[in-house]
């Protein structure tokens, strides 16, 4: 602790921490007797037990000195320490009798612990098989590993064999095994699981058939989802810390290493931002080291009642940190970096130092098993290669589960735009929008979650030579496929067939991203989107305040969240469609009447700063994620200003120091032009 305060750091001291390889000692045992310098009957309570198995140890190496060490066989093993385990377990009814009388002199009606065990979510894991296994499994420091499976995990050749195979193989991740609690989900799971491993627990399911694959959003999935972490949550209430991990992670070094001493809560992220304090990473609850104490398990229980708030636990406690009731708990919560704490959201860079790997933004379990086979492959090939510690190695693509998604993302969020056939012809504005995203700065994985929705038969089979995604939208009584003018009758009948297909998909449970095809992405503008908002939608000019309804609307450009609201947004969107001359102006009228604010919408307008158009360019090209060519008439002179900008954008992010301007945007001109 004191190496973290400013008196210390001031000494300038260079401190250095001793590799357990050659200095070890009980808490964690050399890997190879060999090598060993020194061994410390550390994590050791009393005088009687030290001296027996230190004695052990030694015997176990003058023995190894004399056969094993001279044949040049393996790194040799070190005996059980079974002297300072039992030494450990003498101290535990003292401690039960110390914390109890401390729980009565503070109180034991107090706000804290009496709220706890009232709590229903834990009535159903109070049996004595459970606490047996615990402290079976169980580290001297009262923490275990868990993780929950299914049958589905279980079958031969089975993503459990590889979860396992990996904490075997991994860096001094085996003895970590004898700390892993399994937890089965059903009859078959436990089965297995009985047969392979020494710690396995039958979690009661109420009836509920959890042995299928459940894939990511389904209701069996939400509802797995909860059960887990109430079954974490009583855990943690029992005075044990949970490192807990899904059983889609390979292990390939010890973690713990990793994790800080003074946070609460240290959980994974799917992508990292590098502020690990920064509740505006994407949390990721399939790993996370939960230490227990009076604020985690409040924690757990406002997550649980808090369910609806969210549509999944993910959800909900990422909405959850920015409440005055989760900042009272007086947590400190940190965010694991990706670069060791990996996935295939976003990968670490450097093979040398990533600890785990979650085949995380995938759908299906047969890509899991694919991706993360091949991962699991190429970093042992990289620590297999001489002077592998000078290089960052390369990871392979995570291809099975990219295609699992089709166009979605993990959280059932699409990118979707409608073209036509002026719109794909050679030299496009097709092109020119896919180039956007092929050279934009963070936007090439988006591809793979655009969808193009053509709506007449040329466009689709463009789409189909050039694009993963592509939906033929039925309009046979029109034909959609010139290019439609600003306001003509067949370009105002295209918008609301177009409205009507987005919320078709909302309908499906979709979140999406609506983008005209004239709009250059830039970078990558997710970061941007606020968590909290149901509608997020551009406008031809910003007037600095979000959330004020007389900024001028542009639908050609938004973010909407899928629920209730916006669902009945797009019901009453349509069914208004009289009060104004296309859906935009309908939407802008709308704003103020007391059916849409019945909706109790969180509607947001976008900043022109970051979502930019002609209309009205952003000041600044070091910041801007998205160029619209509105304010234009004709897709000619869209596509000549689209390059002008397009160009002068690449010419500035390609300038050494550019990030100390802000760089100038040419004119406008061909569409300027365009209305005379």
């Amino acid at each position: 602790m004191l190496q973290k305060r400013p008196a210390f750091q001031k000494l300038g001291l260079r401190l250095r921490f001793i590799d357990t390889l050659y200095f070890a000692g009980f808490c964690l045992i050399s890997r190879g007797m060999r090598e060993v310098n020194t061994v410390h009957a550390n994590c050791c309570r009393s005088m009687k037990a030290k001296p027996m198995d230190l004695r052990a140890f030694h015997e176990a190496w003058k023995k190894f000195m004399a056969t094993g060490y001279i044949n040049g066989s393996s790194a040799g093993t070190w005996p059980n320490v079974e002297a300072y385990r039992a030494s450990w377990r003498s101290a535990l009814f003292l401690g039960s009798l110390v914390i109890v009388g401390l729980l009565f002199s503070y109180g034991y009606n107090q706000e804290g612990w009496n709220d706890f065990f009232s709590f229903d979510g834990f009535a159903s894991y109070e049996d004595a098989g459970l606490d047996d296994v615990l402290k079976k499994a169980s580290t001297d420091n009262k923490t275990i590993i868990l993780t929950v499976i299914n049958k589905a995990y279980t079958e031969n050749d089975s993503m459990l064999e590889l979860f396992l195979h990996g904490l075997q193989q991994g860096e001094e991740t085996q003895p970590l095994i004898q700390h892993l609690l399994l937890v089965a989900v059903d009859q078959a799971a436990f089965n297995r699981c009985q047969e392979i491993h020494p710690h396995c627990y039958r979690l009661s399911t109420d009836g509920v058939d959890f042995s299928g694959e459940e894939l990511f959003m389904s209701k069996y999935y939400l509802d797995m989802m909860w059960r887990r972490l109430l079954f974490v949550a009583a855990v943690v209430r029992r005075g044990y810390n949970v490192v807990f991990t899904d059983a889609d992670i390979l292990w390939f070094r010890n973690p713990f290493p990793r994790f800080s001493l003074d946070d609460d809560v240290q959980i994974s992220c799917d992508r990292y931002n590098g502020r690990p304090y920064d509740t505006s990473n994407a949390i990721n609850a399939g790993f996370y080291f939960v230490r227990s104490n009076i604020k985690t398990i409040k924690l757990y229980k406002l997550w649980y009642k808090s369910k609806d708030i969210g549509i999944h636990e993910q959800d909900v406690l990422q909405k959850l940190q920015t409440r005055d009731s989760f900042k009272k708990l007086g947590l400190k919560f940190r965010f694991l970096n990706t670069q060791y704490f990996s996935g295939f959201c976003q990968t670490s860079t450097d093979m040398r130092e990533v600890n785990t790997m979650h085949a995380n933004c995938c759908k299906s379990l047969k890509a899991k098993m694919a991706d993360l086979s091949a991962f699991y492959g190429a970093w042992k090939n990289f620590t297999a290669t001489t002077g592998h510690n000078t290089t960052t190695g390369t990871w392979p693509e995570a291809k099975a589960c990219h295609a699992s998604w089709g166009a979605s993302t993990e959280n059932k969020t699409i990118i979707l735009t409608v073209i036509n056939k002026a719109y794909t012809e050679n030299d496009s504005m097709l092109e020119l929008f896919l180039q956007g995203f092929q050279q934009g700065e963070g936007t090439q994985p988006l591809i793979q979650n655009l969808l193009l929705v053509a709506v007449d038969q040329a466009a689709f089979n463009r789409c189909q030579e050039i694009h993963p995604h592509c939906y033929r939208l039925d309009t046979s009584d029109v034909d959609f496929s010139d290019e439609e003018v600003f306001m003509t009758e067949i370009y105002v009948d295209m918008m609301w067939r177009r409205l009507l297909f987005v919320a078709k998909v909302i309908r499906l449970g979709y979140s999406v991203v609506f983008t005209d095809a004239d709009i250059l992405w830039l970078r990558n503008p997710f970061p941007r989107f606020s968590l909290d908002d149901d509608v997020q939608i551009s406008c031809d000019r910003y007037n600095g305040g979000p959330y004020d309804t007389s900024n001028d609307i542009n639908a050609g450009f938004y973010f909407v969240r899928t629920n209730k609201k916006t669902i009945n947004l797009y019901n009453l969107w349509y069914e208004s469609k009289d009060i104004g001359n296309n859906e935009q102006e309908v939407i802008q009228k709308l704003q103020t009447e007391d059916s849409f604010k019945k909706l109790g919408l969180k509607f947001r307008f976008l900043d022109t700063q970051y979502f930019a158009g002609f209309c009205q360019t952003s000041r600044d090209m070091r910041e801007v994620k998205t160029m619209h060519a509105n304010c234009c008439k004709t897709l000619k002179a869209k596509m000549i200003d689209l390059r002008a900008f397009f160009g002068a954008w690449k010419n500035f992010t390609a300038t050494t120091g550019h990030n100390t301007t802000t760089g100038t945007w040419p004119d406008a001109q061909a569409c300027q032009a365009s209305w005379w």
